[in-house]
């Protein structure tokens, strides 16, 4: 692959890295997933435990995620509606050139979401206060629990300036050139 002139090394993470396998969707984990506890399906990484309420990381437009995170869902970027994401627009990489080993361009891209608690107090195993489940019924009483609402989604991105790349291309001819 070619970047700018350069030959680079493409390096992303693999489809699967947030991927929770048979912890996931049933049939995997029937119980964790009727009660709201643990993952509810793959290409999404709880971090509730750090929030306390139920927060989820995925790629963006939950990219490489279970197809049921987008089915009867309507999510809207600059009110443009997404239907299929995009590999090339919401993807993580790295370009890298090789001989040098100098990354030239670069995108970290993850999404957050959210959701109400989904917990009956008399539940086996089900704790409302642990995430305020009431509270949450309270202040959002028309939204289901247990949907996963994404919230924002973040593009931390860095690349080599025309300048960079012309220095990098004259420090290739030179070393070449030398050998």
């Amino acid at each position: 692959e070619k970047w700018r002139g350069v030959k680079v090394a493409r390096y992303s993470p693999q489809k699967t890295f947030l991927d929770q396998g048979v912890m996931a969707s049933p049939p995997g984990n029937v119980e964790n997933f009727e009660v709201g506890a643990g993952v509810p399906y793959s290409g999404l990484n709880d971090v509730t435990f750090a929030y306390g309420f139920p927060v989820y990381v995925s790629r963006p437009m939950f990219l490489y995620g279970d197809s049921q995170l987008r089915t009867n869902v309507t999510i809207k970027v600059d009110n443009e509606v997404m239907t299929n994401p995009s590999e090339a627009q919401y993807e993580t990489y790295l370009l890298v050139e090789p001989s040098s080993g100098l990354t030239i361009s670069g995108h970290k891209r993850l999404q957050a979401s959210f959701s109400v608690y989904k917990c009956v107090s008399n539940q086996q195993g089900c704790n409302p206060g642990l995430f305020g489940g009431s509270l949450a019924n309270t202040l959002a009483p028309f939204v289901p629990p247990g949907v996963i609402i994404p919230q924002y989604y973040m593009d931390e991105t860095a690349e080599a300036t025309d300048k960079q790349v012309d220095q990098l291309k004259m420090a290739m001819t030179l070393n070449h050139s030398a050998a």
